[in-house]
């Protein structure tokens, strides 16, 4: 039996890509994020801020979710992918010239931003969890990637290969479904 989706909130998604797929079914959907750089973005929205009051059970933007909604999250990756070895290392042409000292510094800057978040997916999926409505998160699936090896819930879907659903680049991309599952690529 398919559940009928009144609503999805494009979380992390300024673009207007996805949101704008959705309407085309007649799916009601909004892009939030602290950024509009694309002029798309319904809701500018300090989304850590939202997750910290959400997890905390402060009046948050997830009170308005409901059971025939879905969030569709783009969670950030940029210090989840598999580059990020090499900047904590130091490795990546643009550490070349730093001294030792800088480099110490820099790799315990990177790692402050991978804990805080971290911490912050941990509690987006608790609230979800708590909170029993429909969630998506996507994230790249290349390897290294922090999530694939040390995450305690597992994603329910890889695309090795968008370009087969229709993308243009290869992309690999790992999606966690909560508290509903993947059928013919979408949620029931």
């Amino acid at each position: 039996k398919k559940m009928k989706i009144n609503n999805v909130y494009c979380l992390f998604e300024q673009s207007g890509t996805f949101k704008n797929e959705f309407k085309k079914f007649g799916i009601n959907a909004e892009d939030y994020d602290i950024l509009d750089e694309f002029g798309e973005t319904d809701h500018n929205i300090d989304l850590f801020a939202e997750i910290e009051k959400g997890y905390k059970g402060e009046h948050s933007i997830f009170d308005k979710i409901g059971e025939t909604d879905l969030v569709f999250a783009f969670f950030p990756c940029t210090r989840f992918e598999s580059r990020i070895p090499l900047g904590f290392r130091c490795e990546l042409y643009q550490d070349r010239n730093k001294s030792d000292v800088e480099k110490l510094e820099y790799s315990m800057k990177l790692h402050e931003e991978l804990h805080e978040l971290y911490i912050l997916i941990c509690k987006l999926f608790s609230i979800c969890l708590r909170g029993g409505w429909k969630m998506i998160v996507e994230n790249p699936c290349t390897q290294p990637h922090y999530l694939t090896t040390y995450f305690p819930i597992k994603p329910k879907l890889i695309d090795l290969d968008r370009r087969k659903s229709g993308d243009i680049y290869k992309k690999p991309t790992q999606y966690w479904f909560l508290n509903c599952e993947p059928e013919q690529n979408f949620c029931v």
